[in-house]
Order: C-alpha cells, then structure tokens, then sequence
C-alpha cells in the first residue's frame, strides 16, 4: 500500500537583521560584539500549507502571524488532546505563544502508517502510527519514546 501525505511547513523566524541595519554594540567599547535582541524588530512566523502540490502561506489567516515574535524554538504536540497538531513557539523577549487545533486534511488526518524516529546520538528509536490491531478495542494514537539515560 503506498501513502501520499501532505507537507506542511511552518518557518520559525528571529529577528529581522542585514548588513545595513546591524547595531553597533560593544561590551568593551573596543570591539564589537552582538547586540541585544531587544534592539532589532521581531519577524514573525510563516504558515504554507500544501494545495494542489504548491505551498499556499496562510500565516495571516491561520492566526499564526505576530509581527514582533522572536522565535528561538518550535515544538508540535496535541496540547489540549482534540487530535489535532499544536504549535507552541518560544521567544526571545517577547511573549510565548500556542497556535491551538491546526487541522490535518482527509484522507488521513491522523498519519496512519507514519513511521516517527527518535534520534540519540547513534541510538534510535522508531515508532509506526497503527490503527485497528488489538482484539475488539481502537489504540491510542500516540507515540511515546523513552529517553532514560540519554536525557
């Protein structure tokens, strides 16, 4: 049986930076160093979703933009368990958001048969998405990974 699945992808940003906008900054007043965060305009975050096999950005109407975000970091995850993906980003010096309940599209919104890798240094663990094998009862959708030792 062969899957097809649609890629999304979402696109973490800073700050926005060039040459000709660098800040001057020096600790020493000798040589320069980097600057502060708080001294550049934040560049929010992008949204595309996949349409037709184009990348469509939805960052405005997905509530996903936020002009001053500082994004250092993304995680996915079904915070508030409705079976749908999540997007928690942390910044720098501006507010933590969660974007709630982005929707997976037909035919396969939970990712039946995905495989999910958990990397380690050379340790991996791997996980496949199932539907429909234990004995009269549905399993829980969820992967879990145990990191033990090598947290």
């Amino acid at each position: 049986m062969r899957m097809k699945m649609a890629l999304d992808l979402f696109i973490a940003n800073y700050v926005r930076w060039s040459p000709e906008a660098d800040v001057y900054s020096s600790i020493n007043g000798q040589r320069k160093s980097y600057a502060k965060p708080d001294l550049y305009p934040g560049s929010t975050c992008t949204l595309y979703l996949q349409r037709n096999g184009r990348f469509v950005d939805v960052t405005e109407t997905s509530g996903v933009f936020k002009e001053s975000a500082k994004a250092l970091g993304v995680t996915l995850w079904d915070f508030n368990e409705d079976g749908r993906l999540d997007i928690a980003v942390a910044n720098d010096t501006q507010p933590n958001f969660l974007l709630e309940s982005l929707k997976g599209r037909s035919p396969n919104i939970d990712a039946i048969g995905a495989r999910i890798e958990a990397c380690a240094g050379s340790f991996i663990q791997r996980r496949w998405v199932r539907t429909g094998s234990p004995h009269m009862s549905q399993p829980e959708l969820t992967s879990t990974f145990g990191s033990g030792a090598l947290s």
